[in-house]
């Protein structure tokens, strides 16, 4: 255990040292409690034993300030201490001090504290660990809940919380974007064709072009089926045309060059947000313009931006 003993009395600091080293414990002395406190926001310690009256900051004190901050993880904290009114050790407890020892130190009954204090730190350690696990499966939870598992893309929940934002500081800042919405042509008939395997295929790889074509601050979800939606903040609609052009050309790309049994291309609605617009206006928008590149052909780009009043 790494054990950090605070005290201002010379003598008392090297009999500890040599004692917990003979304990099989790491020990660190210092001489007050500001030291002891730089010390635990450096390096940690398993147990602190520290002196109640040290010069400048003294150990309940050093106590409080520990279990205020967030970063220091739990030590079991043992109060040297002449002060023996319950009043007291109240005050010491309610400071956040696990055990509290009267000098002169009675070295046996130290030995035995520490025995006490390397099973609580020990239960902390494993407390601290499990808890810190349970927040990286929350978070990868988290993670999935809102990210297609066939695409990798954000999904319509991940969109739902996204897009008010954004929505928000066109609102409040004028800061446009667009919404470009694409669809996979013929998708029901190369499903029926190739089979639905084939056809999860064909979803993944269209996915994974987006990913390695998305630029910085662009936005891209899975919208339902086979229809994908991109965000495209601080863009004006040509240049927000041109990016989804790109996205359509390297699909048509990369499906004729991948492993899948046939190529695919797509059509593509193209809308910016107008002032005054909500955000289903905009995507309405960009949704009647991806029919209309579909109806006229398949295989298109069709913007839509109306000139405003």
């Amino acid at each position: 255990m790494k054990v950090l003993v605070a005290d201002d009395d010379t003598l008392l600091l090297e009999l500890l040292r040599g004692l917990l080293a003979g304990f099989g414990h790491v020990c660190v002395t210092v001489g007050d409690g500001e030291a002891a406190w730089d010390h635990l926001l450096r390096q940690g310690a398993d147990i602190v034993i520290s002196d109640w009256q040290m010069p400048g900051l003294n150990g309940v004190q050093l106590c409080e300030r520990v279990r205020a901050h967030p970063e220091i993880e739990y030590p079991y904290f043992i109060l040297l201490t002449a002060r023996g009114d319950h009043n007291d050790v109240l005050t010491a407890v309610r400071a956040g001090v696990d055990d509290h020892l009267p000098k002169p130190l009675d070295l046996d009954v130290l030995e035995e504290r520490l025995i006490v204090a390397e099973r609580v730190s020990t239960l902390h350690r494993e407390m601290h660990r499990t808890r810190m696990q349970l927040e990286a499966a929350n978070r990868r939870l988290a993670e999935a809940a809102h990210r297609d598992a066939l695409t990798g893309l954000g999904n319509r929940l991940r969109l739902n919380l996204d897009l008010p934002g954004i929505h928000s500081r066109f609102e409040r800042e004028g800061y446009a974007y667009n919404i470009a919405l694409f669809d996979i042509d013929r998708f029901k008939e190369y499903n029926d064709t190739h089979g639905h395997q084939l056809g999860d295929a064909l979803l993944a790889e269209v996915g994974r072009v987006f990913i390695d074509e998305l630029r910085q601050g662009d936005l891209i979800y899975r919208f339902g089926g086979e229809e994908f939606l991109l965000v495209l903040p601080n863009r004006t609609v040509e240049q927000a045309a041109k990016a989804a052009e790109r996205f359509r050309r390297t699909v048509a790309n990369s499906t004729v060059k991948s492993n899948l049994p046939a190529p695919a291309t797509l059509s593509t609605g193209v809308a910016r947000v107008m002032k005054g617009e909500s955000i289903e206006d905009v995507i309405g928008r960009a949704d009647r313009a991806l029919y209309e590149a579909k109806r006229n052909g398949r295989d298109r780009i069709v913007i839509d931006m109306p000139q405003p009043d």
